[in-house]
């Protein structure tokens, strides 16, 4: 087992995001696409890790409690798109991922470490191009967990 449920985290939100039908033709990664990015594009950015406490103080091995934010990025772009229409679109994408976790603070639960994934916080940023807006919006995801 890892000593953080990152990595596991990321991969799971990667492949429920791309299993919702509202991110069909949405290029969904674990990481920046880079040069292979669309016209829509969710990955995830950074992860702070806040806190790592033990659950008990007890002899011997102790479980832990891990709390970390992971940004996870939406970001739309287009020559046809205004940058009001591109940053509505951008937060119409991050609603079904906000909705989701509001339904489903345990993922699938797939992930036995895992507490609870709520959105915590959300930033919108827009800027103009010459192939157009680009609207980027950051969902900050709360991340709870117990390690052994």
């Amino acid at each position: 087992m890892a000593g953080t449920t990152m990595v596991a985290f990321k991969s799971k939100m990667v492949e429920l995001v791309s299993a919702m039908p509202e991110f069909d033709g949405v290029k969904v990664s674990y990481a920046d696409p880079g040069d292979k990015a669309l016209k829509e594009n969710v990955w995830f950015q950074r992860i702070t890790l806040n806190d790592v406490e033990p659950v008990a103080l007890r002899t011997g091995r102790r479980r832990r409690d891990e709390t970390y934010q992971a940004e996870l990025v939406i970001e739309v772009s287009g020559t046809r798109l205004t940058p009001e229409r591109a940053e509505a679109r951008s937060l119409e994408l991050g609603l079904h991922i906000e909705e989701y976790l509001a339904d489903n603070p345990k993922l699938d639960g797939s992930l036995p470490d895992l507490i609870t994934a709520l959105m915590l916080t959300q930033r919108l940023s827009c800027s103009e191009t010459d192939q157009g807006p680009t609207a980027i919006h950051v969902l900050t995801i709360e991340v709870r967990a117990r390690l052994l």
